[in-house]
């Protein structure tokens, strides 16, 4: 059987199996990694033995022409990496897996399971699941060639995204970095590296780093003349110039975007391009233009999230105005979508929001322990923003209550909070 000892490996980590404990009884451990490693072909009784125990049947694995199917599975990937469709993305990522490949050349092996393992990062499977795949190919990482780990590091990048750890994922993608003059990369994928960049520095507030390579991918976009991709570097420009207070500029990007997308029917972006157009009108102190955008983006929302961000955003900005009849309605609103939907755990930070909005408009009772509680939940997301924010209010109403002791607790943690935000950790380094 080709490839044996890859088969072998990637089941007994699927199972969480030990090389000891598989072997026992059947061969050395060292016997066994030799097995694994490609080094030694077993011999029929101990092979059979080691399948037994990891309850393989060889027949559910195939044999195919693996230069035509890396070929072919490179075109697969990318297509329905550049199209992002949940959907199609778990329709493909079944399709591999019902294959039971077996792999000759140990190089395909590692190259086809970074790929699967990218497919995994785009859907919402718990990241609990997506570790067990992880876990297995750091265990193969100083056998990967310079090519691989690029692509392994940028799927560690993404791991780190979905787990909100942005500085560790900037990390794994510098060390990509460093790969990239020995290695040859696609127009595409470089443009998808650059892209990564700009996201990851924007999460971290380093804005100038951020439009920088934003800019660099655009323009690989822009001459592959793929156009999705393009609307998506309008918007990381146009975020990271609100981020910098330019304004003018975003409204400008925005602008832009909005053309590109009637242009080539990209009518699926006007819901985030609304969304944002409606920000910089917040920003800028005009709500009632603000909400207008709002109300525009809401029109054309469909996924259940995605209309609660705008739910959020009108919230704000009729507290703003000191409406609490709208702030009222528009809690509520999102309130019922959120129990419609059932989506309590996935849409956790919304049910917060919305209570403490109620609470702010004497809507609701005063609560300390439930904004505490919110305070705990953004401090664990690593959402220093929303930590800051309320973190900052609950001190407020502490001292509003004559409660300056607790207050002053609330008002230090939203100074860590800030210097968390802006990644400062000593106060000298204030500007």
């Amino acid at each position: 059987m080709q490839n044996i000892g890859n088969i072998i490996k990637s089941e007994r980590i699927k199972q969480h199996i030990t090389q000891k404990a598989l072997a026992q009884d059947i061969c050395s451990t060292s016997y066994l990694s030799k097995i694994e490693s490609g080094k030694q072909i077993p011999l029929d009784e101990v092979k059979n033995a080691l399948l037994k125990r990891l309850s393989i049947n060889l027949d559910h694995y195939i044999d195919v022409d693996e230069d035509q199917f890396m070929e072919d599975s490179y075109k697969v990937i990318k297509k329905v990496l550049l199209k992002n469709d949940p959907s199609l993305t778990k329709e493909t990522i079944e399709y591999y897996k019902s294959m039971n490949l077996e792999f000759s050349n140990v190089e395909n092996f590692y190259t086809f399971n970074i790929r699967l393992l990218r497919l995994f990062l785009m859907t919402d499977e718990p990241l609990d699941k997506i570790t067990t795949l992880l876990n297995a190919l750091t265990t193969m990482e100083e056998n990967l060639n310079d090519h691989q780990k690029f692509f392994y590091y940028t799927n560690c990048y993404l791991y780190c995204l979905r787990s909100n750890k942005y500085k560790t994922g900037l990390s794994f993608l510098e060390k990509a970095g460093i790969l990239m003059p020995n290695i040859q990369l696609t127009k595409w994928e470089r443009a998808e590296y650059y892209f990564m960049l700009s996201s990851v520095y924007h999460k971290l507030y380093r804005t100038l780093n951020a439009i920088e390579y934003a800019q660099q991918a655009m323009k690989l976009y822009t001459e592959l003349d793929y156009h999705q991709q393009m609307v998506n570097c309008y918007i990381r420009l146009g975020l990271s110039h609100i981020q910098n207070g330019h304004y003018n500029c975003a409204l400008e990007i925005f602008d832009n975007c909005y053309n590109v997308c009637n242009k080539y029917n990209l009518e699926e972006n006007y819901g985030i391009i609304f969304q944002n157009l409606g920000y910089i009108y917040a920003l800028e102190g005009d709500s009632r233009g603000a909400i207008s955008y709002y109300r525009k983006s809401l029109a054309v929302k469909k996924e259940p999230i995605r209309i609660l961000i705008t739910i959020h955003s009108m919230v704000k900005e009729y507290s703003k105005l000191n409406n609490a009849t709208s702030v009222e309605t528009w809690c509520k609103k999102g309130l019922q979508l959120i129990d419609d939907h059932r989506i309590e755990e996935t849409a956790k930070e919304f049910v917060y929001h919305f209570n403490i909005y109620k609470i702010i408009h004497h809507l609701s009772d005063f609560d300390e322990s439930f904004i505490a509680s919110a305070i705990n939940f953004f401090q664990q997301t690593q959402d220093y923003k929303n930590v800051y924010k309320y973190t900052t209010l609950l001190g407020n109403l502490l001292c509003e209550q004559n409660e300056y002791k607790k207050a002053s607790h609330y008002f230090q943690r939203a100074t860590e909070a800030m210097y968390a935000m802006h990644n400062i950790k000593v106060w000298e380094d204030l500007s």
